[in-house]
């Protein structure tokens, strides 16, 4: 809504408050969405029977069932529509002559002639077809479908069909089948291992099986990389799952098979699974000389992780080449000096490519070691800030002095801000108190006498309320062209800013200046959300504390961080973070406490392992171009790290950093599959850019070839192959590119279909559908349907938040002009009864007079008095019709402490 004008008669008052009043009353009727009902009788009758093609139904029973729908076609014929889906994997809906080829079925063996039109894949997806033959019925038809089925969805969506609410409002007959006896059927039902792992590491492997009775079983696994594990165990009736772990012999992509038999060697099931092991690269370790890198090298060997050590003495001309040739690249406590610029480079982009990199912390590294604005830097999820004491600084306090503070906060807040005065000695300070609006109290300037700001903090005043936005904007000013290499804003509040949202809209304008903002909280009223962001966002600190006599104290420890070098020595012990999986086998609590670490500042996209207590990163990771980047910002000298020394979880950390950054190899390829029925899904992901597939070999047993197949490309850069009815067991594959170049060789598995594993009996699944849907099941053949079905009324609605909106939409225009036009202000409706009315004169004097004796009581600081004055003078201002002056008038006595703020 436009806000009306301040003057205005009593009748376009009333007249505009009706405006709105409509307005919002259709708006909320709209948003209920009422709606006008409207029935529709039910039109044509029809019947879908649906017939389950799978391999786990008999032919001679799916014969029979196709007999009795010819029969059932043939009867119904002029009182119903009748259709006929044939399913498995899929629903295929009869055409009109294949409709008439059914009537015309009268044996068993025509019933089999049809039938064996249709494949029949080993797989079921039960639900989907039930949603496709649905679609075939309109609203307003009447009748229902009938299922014949053993009840068994491969596709496991019929355990949740019900949970859902997805039953349509057709009924549905069910007529259950007779499966294929459980003799025939594996009794395992999953293996599970996880897609990929590293050779050395031990992976766990999941098997679950149903189990007719208590019985002995052996079970046992056995890999291409020649892995064998033998197990005997008893079963219980029913589901069993079993856990166990191995670990991998050889790097590549292997099958592993479990197989479970009888104590007579009769084997109950067999089960594949495709597992890539990749082997840990060798990494590519700089650091400034072998001594100071011996821990570091040690816990390397401990964890069977290959490297390469360039140091001063070993280091090559040139290191380009060098640096190209490793996919993951450690800088261990390295000061910049050791590479050229060209170098520098080189290493960003290689990790934009896929190389991964790793910046270890000590005292030569991140901010300490040079690397700010730096490529490494650019590469790196850290920002690093070069902090020396030599370094020029300029510091703006921002000093809440609005009417919460009075007291004892505020004493407390003055002694603080006198102890900075102290310690920024000899560097440039600046001190704005605020609270409606911002005053200089000290401009800012180089400070050599500190006492000069003691006085004049004695000497402020409080009152009013919490805006942030101007003494920003004020400090901004003031830093933003300042020679100094530090700028810094230390802002303390105790409450909620009345303008959080206009400071957001332009906080990115400190960091592009490299102006840090550290916020300090203090009290019970304080937002400490609205304090925190400010201080994320450009790269300061945030201090809470309800105890307002501890601001002394963390003002010195700002003023000591970013006057100080970016190191934290204190103990303290890390916290998880968000990014879990560089922490895969660390229990949280078993962590132990570090004395120290580099500090840096997490850039956006970045995400955090370990931090400190206060958020600083420990372990910090992001994803630069194709590669990624990790921060560890403590030492491995080690000194700030002495009781990880001894830790265990030290090295499983530094597997998982090294496995992590070394993904982004550039000449992995990575295969993966997936069965459903007897259809295998290949799916082929090579490095982006690296090289064109063109087709896949499977070779089976002795066979030189088996079979070719063409690689198709999808739209994410993936390639694929769908295979179609392999006999169950394991096969050698080689991928090729478009020049003939083999980039894969390994096995993949080919598992039976689960149409054949081990399931629970459908009947039971046939029986809860036909119930819930309000149809009727039948216990086997023959099958005979009433021909009259129950009229049912379709119910449809009108809706009618259109129509009322579209008046809502007149009225608020009406509403915009009436304001506009000024149609019922009150200078209107006076200069039509008399444009020659000459006391406007007279009150315009009258007004001044008041304001100009306002504004002298201003200044000999009777503010009750001036108040007063100002009040009068808007009174006059108002007859005189002279609005602009009544409003500054009004201004006036607010910034006095009258009105509301």
């Amino acid at each position: 809504m436009i806000r009306a004008p301040l003057f205005i008669s009593t009748r376009g008052k009333w007249i505009l408050l009706f405006l709105k009043f409509s307005i919002v009353l259709l708006i909320v009727a709209a948003l209920c969405d009422p709606k006008i009902d409207y029935k529709l009788p039910s039109s044509t009758s029809k019947v879908i029977f649906l017939l389950d093609n799978s391999p786990s139904i008999d032919l001679d029973i799916k014969k029979k069932v196709l007999l009795n729908i010819a029969g059932e076609i043939t009867r119904l014929k002029g009182k119903v529509d009748c259709g006929i889906m044939i399913f498995d994997q899929a629903g295929y809906i009869l055409d009109a002559k294949q409709l008439s080829d059914v009537e015309k079925i009268n044996s068993l063996e025509e019933a089999a002639n049809f039938l064996s039109h249709f494949s029949g894949k080993s797989s079921t997806n039960l639900v989907n077809s039930l949603e496709t033959a649905r679609l075939i019925f309109r609203p307003s038809d009447r009748g229902r479908m009938v299922i014949f089925s053993d009840g068994v969805d491969t596709s496991s969506k019929a355990c949740d069909y019900f949970m859902n609410g997805n039953l349509s409002d057709i009924p549905i007959d069910t007529v259950c089948l007779k499966g294929i006896s459980l003799e025939k059927f594996s009794g395992i039902q999953r293996f599970i291992l996880p897609e990929e792992s590293f050779s050395g590491e031990s992976v766990k492997a999941v098997v679950q099986f149903h189990s007719l009775g208590s019985e002995k079983i052996n079970l046992a696994i056995n890999g291409t990389d020649e892995t064998t594990l033998k197990r005997e165990f008893i079963a219980e009736p029913g589901w069993n799952s079993w856990e166990t772990s191995f670990k991998p012999l050889k790097s590549g992509g292997h099958v592993y098979s479990v197989e479970l038999s009888s104590q007579n060697g009769k084997v109950i099931g067999k089960e594949h699974s495709l597992m890539q092991i990749q082997s840990l690269p060798q990494i590519l370790l700089f650091e400034e000389n072998k001594e100071q890198g011996e821990f570091f090298r040690e816990l390397l060997q401990v964890s069977k992780i290959d490297f390469i050590s360039v140091n001063n003495a070993s280091r090559p001309a040139s290191l380009i080449d060098l640096i190209g040739e490793h996919p993951a690249i450690v800088l261990n406590n390295l000061p910049k000096s050791f590479f050229s610029p060209s170098e520098l480079v080189k290493i960003r982009d290689s990790v934009k490519e896929g190389t991964g990199l790793l910046m270890i912390g000590g005292p030569k590294s991140f901010g300490q070691g040079e690397y700010t604005d730096t490529p490494v830097e650019e590469a790196m999820p850290v920002k690093m800030p070069k902090r020396t004491v030599s370094e020029g600084l300029a510091i703006v306090l921002l000093l809440d002095s609005s009417g919460s503070m009075n007291g004892i906060p505020y004493w407390y807040l003055i002694q603080a801000a006198k102890e900075i005065a102290q310690l920024a000695k000899g560097n440039y300070l600046g001190i704005i108190v605020f609270s409606n609006f911002p005053q200089w109290l000290f401009p800012l300037q180089k400070l050599d006498n500190p006492e000069v700001v003691s006085d004049l903090l004695d000497n402020s005043f409080i009152g009013g309320g919490t805006i942030f936005s101007l003494p920003l904007a004020e400090a901004f000013a003031a830093l933003k062209n300042h020679p100094a290499d530090k700028k810094n804003i230390i802002m303390m509040s105790d409450g909620d800013p009345a303008d959080f949202f206009a400071v957001m809209n332009f906080l990115n304008v400190f960091s592009e200046h490299g102006i840090s903002i550290s916020t300090i909280g203090a009290g019970q009223s304080v937002n400490p959300q609205v304090l925190e962001t400010i201080a994320r966002r450009t790269g300061g600190q945030f201090y809470q504390s309800p105890d307002f006599s501890e601001l002394p104290g963390l003002f010195k420890k700002e003023f000591k961080r970013i006057s100080g070098p970016p190191v934290v020595e204190e103990e303290f012990t890390p916290v998880f973070g968000s990014t879990l999986d560089l922490l895969s086998g660390i229990q949280p609590g078993t962590v132990p406490s570090l004395s120290g670490f580099v500090v840096t500042l997490l850039k956006n996209r970045a995400e955090n392992a370990l931090c400190s207590t206060r958020g600083e990163p420990i372990i910090a990771r992001w994803r630069f171009g194709l590669g990624k980047a990790i921060a560890f910002t403590p030492d491995l000298l080690p000194y700030w790290t002495k009781s990880w020394a001894k830790w265990d979880g030290l090295g499983i950390i530094f597997r998982n950093i090294i496995k992590d950054i070394s993904q982004g190899n550039k000449n992995e390829v990575f295969v993966s599959i997936s069965q459903a029925g007897t259809e295998l899904e290949i799916s082929v992901a090579p490095s982006v850019g690296s090289f064109q597939l063109s087709k896949l070999t499977l070779h089976s047993g002795k066979d030189k070839s088996l079979a070719e197949f063409d690689l198709k490309s999808t739209e994410d850069g993936h390639y694929q192959a769908i295979l179609n009815n392999l006999l169950p067991g394991i096969y050698k594959m080689e991928i090729f590119t478009v020049d003939g170049k083999m980039v894969w060789n390994g096995s993949i598995p080919v598992n039976e279909s689960t149409e054949f594993k081990y399931r629970p009996d459908g009947e039971n699944f046939l029986r809860q559908l036909s119930a819930k849907s309000g149809g009727k099941f039948y216990n086997g053949l023959p099958v005979k349907l009433d021909s009259s079905f129950q009229e049912k009324d379709f119910r449809g609605y009108i809706s009618l938040w259109s129509y009322l909106l579209f008046p809502a939409l007149i009225l608020y225009l009406i509403d915009i002009y009436l304001r506009k036009s000024g149609f019922f202000s009150v200078e209107s409706l006076q200069e039509k009864a008399s444009k020659e009315d000459q006391s406007s004169e007279l009150y315009i004097q009258l007004a001044k007079k008041f304001r100009n004796l306002a504004e002298e009581a201003s200044m000999k600081g009777d503010e009750t008095e001036a108040k007063k004055l100002y009040l009068r003078a808007k009174a006059f201002f108002i007859k005189a019709r002279s609005e602009g002056e009544a409003r500054l008038a009004w201004e006036k006595y607010k910034r006095l402490g009258g009105g509301s703020e």
